[in-house]
């Protein structure tokens, strides 16, 4: 009887912890997202006020007017 109890105790606590990592695991994932998001707005940022600012070179942009 006691053996049956510990296994069950046993897979309990496994479960609980493999619970815990995927958890974990999920939060990392949000995070990543979270700071890849962060980064593509910044770069949006910069490159907008870059072409605001006149300072990026390419083809399309030597055609326009100087702001």
């Amino acid at each position: 009887m006691e053996q049956a109890q510990l296994r069950e105790m046993t897979d309990e606590i496994q479960t609980e912890r493999k619970e815990e990592t995927a958890g974990q695991g999920r939060v990392e994932i949000v995070k990543r997202r979270l700071w890849a998001d962060q980064m593509k707005s910044a770069a949006n940022a910069l490159f907008i006020s870059r072409v605001e600012n006149g300072f990026v070179s390419g083809h399309w942009l030597e055609s326009l007017p100087p702001p």
